[in-house]
């Protein structure tokens, strides 16, 4: 009897450590504790990506094309990645960010008071991929005005 239970006693320590190494359960099982903040001038890895000492940081929300995608404009493929780097590079370029650091490097940055991700919705070279009315809308703006991504898309 006593061997049945350390099998299972065993069994649950292991399904424990997995949840808790998976983020699924909180090791201290309390809340999630509060984003560290970040105050910095990052450099840029990709269109939605920050860099700050050679760690990456993923901005929240949005989704953009990767570094080297090709994007249509009319038959023609051009680099709409690089494109939406080089937006970002030039946005934040020598100004001090504002961040929040949550789980996985992910991170909400304000640049003067503004929400990073959605000056880059709104430039239209990033999609939100939350359903968070104000990404919604500067999305609805960048296709409107044919910015970014959405310059060379028929609605």
């Amino acid at each position: 009897m006593l061997i049945k239970f350390l099998k299972k006693l065993t069994a649950l320590t292991f399904i424990v450590i997995q949840a808790s190494t998976l983020n699924l359960i909180s090791p201290s099982n309390t809340s999630a504790s509060p984003p560290k903040k970040l105050k910095a001038i990052f450099n840029v890895l990709d269109g939605g990506t920050l860099l700050l000492n050679g760690q990456p940081f993923k901005i929240l929300n949005i989704s953009v094309p990767g570094a080297k995608q090709k994007c249509k404009k009319g038959s023609l493929p051009w680099l709409c990645g690089a494109a939406a780097k080089k937006f970002l590079q030039q946005l934040i370029s020598e100004k001090t960010l504002k961040c929040a650091l949550y789980e996985s490097n992910n991170v909400q940055c304000f640049l003067n008071g503004r929400d990073l991700a959605i000056s880059l919705i709104r430039a239209g070279w990033a999609i939100p991929i939350t359903k968070k009315k104000e990404y919604k809308n500067a999305e609805l703006k960048a296709r409107r005005n044919k910015v970014g991504l959405w310059a060379h898309k028929r609605n």
